[in-house]
């Protein structure tokens, strides 16, 4: 039923299918996997094939660029879980970037209005189909043009989640050397030891997502009271081992000043959503200002819902701010009315 070429696995290529599904449907899994492998399939499952202890921000990637399909087993479950929803995400970006089909999505108990909108134009098949397995075999083996369709589909869904993992994720939760790991908030305080004449800084990031999607190149560029006054000192850098490699991250601190005093905070654009605009100019991509404007509401609405699945202690050290286009206040107005309101709580 396979076709020969997709059987035969080409050069950097150890997986036919990568199949993501909820750990609460392993049994599932397990079974579509056997059924897969007897019609001559590979499959990449990540209880079997992921490294003990690694990364799984690493690892997916990885694992993807190994797998010649993504097969999405779509259930009441997957379609609540963080990281199912992560790896469709990830497989859309490869899609687009490669321009290449790559992801399937096998519903079974799910109806195709509960399809997440971010992958409704991918290649769908019910599992409730007589003929499904033979419908998801074709899916795997097209080797037709990729055609993609994005208008009015929330890849926005998609980059909040990316964003959430492969950056807020990291910074936010406790890192550095085993004995020494500081949250981002302990990374703030032991900053704060080490200054003087600073009025107050919130113990938090705060991430701007302005309501166009347009983002300007330097924070300086769009309100020059926004200060980064010692690049040397002025920063929070911690490095992470994400597949055995150090990665260091580096998160600026910047100063504004008013008549009632100094102060400083964590602050920079969520610039996951450059893209948008970019997608604009791609002739692939049917794809508008309005689609861009709507889609930077749904990264930010997602966005939020994530940050809610922290616990209270990490969901206090981030906070979203919306920019308005109506918005008349420069940025450090509102930025300094967000650090005092945080300094009378």
């Amino acid at each position: 039923m396979a076709d020969q070429a997709i059987r035969n696995l080409p050069e950097g290529k150890e997986y036919h299918v990568f199949l993501a599904y909820a750990s609460e449907n392993q049994e599932d899994a397990d079974k579509l996997a056997g059924v897969l492998k007897g019609l001559g399939f590979k499959l990449m499952l990540y209880d079997r094939d992921f490294r003990i202890g690694g990364d799984p921000i690493q690892e997916i990637p990885e694992k993807m660029e190994k797998s010649m399909r993504m097969v999405l087993l779509l259930t009441k479950e997957s379609n609540k879980k963080n990281w199912p929803m992560y790896e469709a995400m990830q497989s859309l970006r490869k899609m687009i970037d490669e321009n290449t089909r790559f992801t399937i999505v096998l519903r079974k108990g799910v109806q195709r209005t509960e399809v997440p909108k971010f992958i409704r134009w991918v290649p769908d098949v019910d599992y409730n189909n007589e003929n499904w397995l033979k419908l998801l075999t074709d899916a795997i083996t097209d080797s037709t043009p990729l055609e993609i369709g994005l208008q009015g589909n929330d890849v926005g869904f998609g980059m909040a989640y990316g964003y959430f993992y492969s950056y807020l994720n990291i910074i936010i939760p406790p890192q550095g050397e085993e004995g020494k790991q500081l949250d981002l908030k302990g990374r703030i305080e032991k900053y704060l030891q080490t200054k003087s004449g600073v009025t107050y800084m919130p113990l938090k990031i705060y991430i701007l997502v302005p309501e166009s999607g347009i983002l300007p190149s330097n924070i300086a560029n769009v309100d020059k009271k926004i200060e980064l006054r010692d690049k040397d000192k002025d920063k929070l850098k911690t490095t992470v081992i994400r597949g055995g490699t150090p990665r260091p991250y580096m998160n600026m601190i910047r100063t504004i000043e008013d008549d009632s005093g100094v102060y400083q905070c964590l602050v920079e654009y969520a610039t996951v959503i450059q893209p948008l605009t970019e997608m604009e100019d791609n002739p692939l991509l049917n794809f508008k200002e309005e689609d861009r404007i709507l889609q930077v509401n749904i990264f930010f609405k997602t966005l939020e819902d994530i940050i809610r699945s922290f616990d209270a202690d990490k969901r206090a050290m981030v906070e979203l701010i919306k920019l308005s286009e109506d918005e008349e206040s420069p940025l450090s107005t509102i930025l300094l009315d967000r650090i005092k309101a945080d300094m009378k709580k």
